[in-house]
């Protein structure tokens, strides 16, 4: 059973923020795989380095961030310290480089009109026409969306879900490019209109013209928000269940709004933060963090879309969910260190 409504996406102004002190939060860590000649779908780590310029904020015990390659560079969201209300949501920062251990080219995202971008947890990122685009939540259970062509001018903000689901929505949105639009994963809370014990999963998609469509999968029990990816032209969705192993299922779909039946393929791996989606060099990767005191980072992957490997420790402590994205010839995988008190961005890679 899914439940769909459409709309308009219109620019509207986030909810009155009180400004309140600092929180310390986790940082940011980043790792590479190379595509240099020997690739095989397994692949090789190399000791993380630390960006001491980088503390990012975040929910406890899984912060994040988004991740894309645009204009020749990696850009990263994440956000600030100070959390700007007494909900706890923070400002949303960028920044970017072209290889390397350090972030540079920070800026704090700040729309033309004066609107205030701010967030609760982990941003996401997606290029879409050419342009930038940031998804995040707030602390009021609304899902918002701004983009920007040059990477400092920013839009109006946008909701990135009907407004039947504003107020619903929790965790950390993802997205990704499919069928001409961009498709956003999120989890909504059991209240009106998700009226189940479990939070479920809430699919939107918005097309060129800022038209957003979102389908609630009322029979679909989520643990934070999905991770999405396109391999050999169709959608995947993959959750954290809420069954009590934190079993990982995933879900297809050739149109973005039928689902196929739950895969337990990767049912065999448990997670306990948000999996990550990313097809590099023909191979669909699956990225997540393990169930246990560990928080050791874990991927596996497949070849075929359907028959997936066991799973992989590279022997890397993650904050928080990882996060795949491309650049240039590379992989890479983008996470929180576990440091404390002090977090700081760190990146890895591998010839």
């Amino acid at each position: 059973m899914r439940i769909t409504k459409s709309a308009e996406t219109s620019s509207s102004s986030p909810f009155a923020r009180i400004l309140r002190g600092s929180i310390l939060l986790p940082l940011l860590t980043i790792t590479v795989f190379s595509s240099a000649a020997g690739f095989s779908q397994a692949l090789s780590w190399a000791t993380a380095e630390r960006d001491t310029t980088t503390p990012i904020g975040g929910e406890s015990q899984r912060p994040g961030v988004g991740a894309v390659s645009w204009n020749g560079s990696l850009w990263v969201a994440y956000l600030g310290l100070t959390s700007e209300d007494l909900k706890g949501d923070a400002y949303v920062y960028t920044a970017y480089n072209s290889g390397g251990t350090y972030f540079e080219n920070k800026s704090q995202v700040v729309p033309q009109n004066g609107q205030i971008v701010a967030a609760i947890s982990n941003p996401s990122l997606v290029v879409y026409n050419n342009d930038l685009y940031l998804f995040y939540n707030d602390a009021y259970g609304n899902a918002y969306y701004v983009y920007t062509s040059d990477g400092v001018n920013w839009s109006g903000v946008n909701l990135a879900a009907t407004m039947t689901y504003q107020g619903d929505v929790v965790a950390s949105p993802s997205a990704v490019v499919f069928n001409g639009s961009i498709y956003v994963g999120l989890e909504c809370q059991p209240s009106q209109p998700c009226q189940i014990s479990n939070n479920t999963l809430l699919i939107s998609s918005i097309n060129a013209s800022n038209q957003v469509t979102s389908t609630n999968y009322p029979g679909i029990g989520v643990i934070f928000n999905p991770g999405l990816g396109v391999f050999n032209n169709t959608l995947y969705i993959a959750i954290e269940s809420t069954l009590s192993s934190h079993a990982i299922y995933y879900y297809t779909s050739t149109d973005g709004v039928t689902l196929s039946p739950p895969n337990a393929g990767a049912a065999s791996d448990q997670t306990s933060t948000s999996p990550s989606l990313a097809v590099f060099n023909n191979v669909l990767y699956l990225a997540f963090r393990s169930n246990d005191s560990s928080d050791n980072f874990l991927y596996k992957y497949t070849t075929n879309g359907t028959t997936w490997s066991s799973s992989i420790k590279p022997h890397i402590g993650i904050g928080g969910n990882p996060i795949l994205a491309l650049y240039g010839s590379d992989i890479y995988m983008l996470f929180a260190s576990e440091s404390s008190p002090n977090f700081f961005l760190c990146s890895t890679s591998a010839p």
